[in-house]
């Protein structure tokens, strides 16, 4: 118990920006410039131990070993997809479970990472929400799941996916450090364009996000369907911010800074995969330029949604290609290694509730 308090009091360096760490080498009595070193060797070289610094003297590496530690949060397990993407189950240190997701695709790596430990939005066909909310990660935390996923895998990753579990734009602050994090040059430098953040819908936090003027990051809205009765009933928060309130700040904000929109639409059968469906959402896509991401629902648990088929899919699609919306179609995406929001998580927790 006494060393696991040891360990808690203990600074964790990932998640610290180039400012931070230079603070943190003059508490240590080391020139301000030993933080720059350490951000390259975090963010660019990627350590697994000090025993790989060399240029560091040996009583900083002894100060870093003794009151800091790189990551905190553990690696549990890995599955791999037959169609190429991993999943990785971390845990936290207060022993929570969160997931992160690498998907290869077409020569790219993109990472979806999680932002907050289960969910408050409640979409019915989500397991995130499932065994209710707990926190919001914090931001060391969210930048822990790509540096250790870098280490798991040896891979690059090209792109970042605020997707996993977790509202991100409810995680405000730990959200938009980690961002920095990952598109500074002296962080991963990962470019804005391929950095993507997704929110089922909330208006006044969009606004907020709009007023940081990160005007290169993608922002990616859960739709699912473009009626407000069938929407409420599927993603309650439009029971608050309905389709008209989103589609006016989505309007708003692409006209003062001309961010790129994608809609996030999950096909359920008999619920919005008719034809009406995939005309009105053409219009709503129309209005804002936005590109259409259709997903093959991952079924899960407690859950009586089903798939569409394979017939209406296409059709679906092919509705929006006449329309001359840019749209692509996810079919699998890791379906066989419960890749969906927090399928894996929710298991792991019911077994180790017994």
């Amino acid at each position: 118990m006494i060393e696991a308090n040891l360990q808690n009091t203990k600074k964790c360096l990932l998640g610290l920006t180039q400012k931070e760490l230079q603070e943190l080498a003059l508490s240590f009595d080391e020139p301000a410039y030993r933080g720059k070193q350490l951000a390259n060797w975090l963010y660019h070289q990627n350590i697994s131990s000090w025993d790989e610094v060399k240029n560091f003297p040996k009583s900083f590496k002894q100060k870093l070993e003794e009151g800091t530690t790189i990551s905190n949060i553990e690696f549990v397990e890995s599955k791999f997809s037959s169609d190429d993407s991993i999943k990785c189950l971390f845990r936290s240190k207060d022993g929570y479970f969160l997931e992160t997701v690498l998907i290869r695709k077409n020569g790219r790596h993109t990472i979806c990472v999680s932002s907050q430990l289960g969910c408050k939005m409640n979409c019915s066909f989500c397991a995130s929400s499932k065994e209710g909310f707990i926190r919001n990660l914090k931001a060391t935390e969210i930048v822990s799941q790509l540096f250790l996923l870098k280490q798991i895998t040896g891979e690059r990753v090209d792109n970042i996916v605020y997707m996993g579990m977790g509202e991100p734009l409810e995680n405000f602050d730990a959200v938009m450090k980690s961002i920095e994090i990952f598109n500074s040059d002296w962080g991963f430098h990962i470019g804005a364009r391929k950095i993507t953040v997704s929110t089922v819908g909330l208006v006044p936090a969009i606004k907020k996000f709009s007023q940081e003027k990160l005007r290169q990051i993608r922002l990616s809205i859960s739709v699912h369907s473009p009626f407000d009765d069938v929407r409420r009933e599927i993603v309650p928060i439009n029971r608050k911010y309905d389709l008209t309130e989103l589609m006016d700040v989505l309007r708003n904000e692409k006209g003062r800074y001309g961010r790129e929109y994608t809609f996030e639409y999950t096909l359920l059968k008999g619920i919005n995969d008719r034809p009406e469906d995939a005309v009105e959402l053409s219009k709503m896509a129309n209005d804002v330029g936005a590109k259409v991401n259709l997903i093959a629902y991952n079924p899960i648990p407690d859950a009586s949604f089903e798939r569409s088929s394979l017939a209406v899919m296409r059709r679906f699609r092919e509705i929006l290609d006449k329309k001359k919306i840019r749209n692509t179609l996810r079919i699998s995406s890791g379906a066989d290694i419960d890749a969906a929001c927090g399928q894996l998580r929710l298991q792991r927790h019911r077994e180790q509730k017994g």
